[in-house]
């Protein structure tokens, strides 16, 4: 049994469609986990600023 051309293609753009859901879901995950970790490292530039400004040492970064 032979599938049409228009079955295919059918196939096909459905398929695609699905990828590019996925895709957007993705990109979006990715935007929200990614404002945290840029707040959070601003957040210690500017505490350690703050303390550098105040006259106490700044902290040590402990690797994460």
């Amino acid at each position: 049994m032979e599938t049409s051309d228009y079955a295919l293609l059918f196939l096909a753009n459905e398929r695609l469609a699905h990828a590019r859901e996925a895709a957007a879901r993705r990109a979006l995950v990715a935007s929200l986990t990614a404002r945290p970790a840029i707040r959070r490292w601003l957040g210690g530039v500017l505490v350690a600023l703050g303390q550098r400004l105040q006259g106490e040492p700044a902290p040590q970064r402990v690797p994460s």
